[in-house]
């Protein structure tokens, strides 16, 4: 007797970050089926040219967007974002964003109006609309963000595979690491997961993956982190690359977690032991054409 294996999604973020970390992914995309697909950010100086890079691999890895409102510059001129922006005309990191979000001086039709150029950036980058979509940060947990990133693709007709930021219960007492940041991203994630669901957006309804950066150098992490999920149906997020010098200053001080950590996971996707410890844990992870197929479904069923 045979019996369905549960599904996994495997997302790899930050495609077009920096150079390094785009070559890592395409790298770990290339070996196994570790990755479902990755998610760009459009609006960095590296993102043409993590494009450019996949064209040239003959790698079937699947694209998604990564809406952005905490690195580097805006997509439209700075004076458009006033309030999203520093004097300098880039993004607020994110301590800054959360805190100005705190305060209710974040402008809802300006962030509406960067997203939306992030879309049509997007579309311009890669041909499409995107399939996948998560933000940076997860930043959609803090509305208007989330609302009006939905409002967005509802204007526009598209439903995407949307993340749900949110943890399960059971994880989030036993797992260690970062339990305050992963508590209040599931309790915001979970109320923006039930506007996605009544939007009739696809995608997992649990994210794994969540923690402290320097955990992910450890392989017993992978192992009690996929073990411990009980969905059928769960998303998991992780952050390969190479060693990528663009991204000090800019996602990280000179040897953070932040940093160190994308070619230690690089390793453990593209050598096989995530794809393992998966299938293990009675998981099998979602090939992009999978995606493809259920995305097709849904655009038919609307």
């Amino acid at each position: 007797m045979s019996f369905e294996r549960r599904k996994l999604l495997v997302i790899a973020d930050d495609f077009g970050i920096g150079p390094k970390t785009s070559e890592g992914i395409v790298h770990c995309a290339s070996f196994g089926h570790a990755l479902s697909g990755t998610v760009l950010l459009v609006n960095t100086p590296f993102a043409e040219h993590a494009m450019d890079l996949l064209k040239k691999s003959n790698c079937n890895l699947l694209v998604g967007w990564h809406p952005n409102l905490t690195l580097d510059k805006p997509i439209l001129h700075p004076s458009k974002v006033s309030t999203l922006v520093d004097r300098h005309g880039f993004f607020f990191p994110l301590k800054t964003f959360i805190t100005r979000w705190l305060l209710g001086l974040l402008d809802g039709n300006q962030i509406y109006d960067e997203l939306e150029a992030q879309l049509f950036r997007f579309k311009q980058l890669t041909g499409n609309f995107p399939l996948i979509v998560n933000t940076h940060q997860h930043i959609a947990v803090f509305n208007p963000v989330g609302e009006k990133l939905n409002l967005l693709f509802v204007n526009n007709n598209i439903r995407p595979w949307m993340r749900r930021v949110a943890e399960e219960s059971g994880s989030l007492i036993a797992l260690p690491g970062s339990r305050i940041k992963r508590v209040i991203l599931s309790y915001l994630g979970h109320r923006n997961a039930e506007r996605l669901n009544r939007l009739g957006f696809p995608g997992p309804n649990i994210l794994a993956g969540l923690c402290d950066p320097a955990q992910t150098s450890d392989g017993n992490f992978y192992s009690s982190r996929i073990g411990s999920i009980k969905s059928n149906f769960a998303e998991w997020m992780c952050h390969p690359g190479f060693y990528d010098e663009t991204l000090v200053g800019r996602d990280g001080e000179l040897n953070s977690a932040s940093i160190a950590m994308r070619p230690k996971e690089l390793q453990f996707l593209a050598d096989g032991t995530f794809t393992r410890l998966a299938s293990q844990s009675g998981f099998e992870i979602l090939d992009p054409s999978d995606i493809v197929k259920k995305s097709e479904a849904v655009i038919n069923a609307a």
